[in-house]
């Protein structure tokens, strides 16, 4: 999608700004699955974590996401491909033990191998949003 855009931009004259969100979550502790992990939580079922929930992400509060998505609409960059996200990743065992207190309740953890293909760290590069569209999230997560 971000090829076709490309070349909408440059044979249209459209203006395309495309953001990338990194692992968004609100209060109910939820990225797109995490609704799902705190339902498990709620009725004592496993959450599988890979590499013993030490994978670390980019946790990235709603309330970011659409502050830097609304600055995107406010600025004509012509074309550009802007990271969103905190740049601070956190572990995943930590977001579980955090919805698990938020809701007290223990969160049972299943360990399972992490993949070949899956980086033990992913974040947000936010420098070229912070430049551009003058990005600053406020929430982020804690290093650990």
């Amino acid at each position: 999608m971000e090829l076709m855009a490309h070349s909408h931009h440059h044979l249209f004259k459209l203006p395309m700004t495309i953001v990338r969100f990194f692992n968004v979550y609100d209060r109910t502790a939820g990225r797109h699955g995490a609704v799902a992990l705190v339902q498990k939580i709620q009725n004592g079922k496993p959450i599988e974590l890979w590499n013993s929930g030490k994978m670390k992400r980019d946790w990235t509060y709603i309330d970011d996401i659409v502050a830097g998505f609304v600055a995107a609409l406010d600025h004509d960059l012509g074309f550009e491909i802007l990271n969103l996200g905190c740049s601070n990743p956190g572990r995943e065992l930590r977001l579980c033990k955090s919805a698990g207190r938020s809701d007290r309740q223990k969160a049972v953890i299943e360990d399972k191998p992490a993949p070949a293909t899956e980086p033990i760290v992913t974040y947000a590069d936010v420098s070229k949003a912070k430049k551009l569209i003058g990005y600053e999230p406020r929430f982020g997560s804690k290093k650990d």
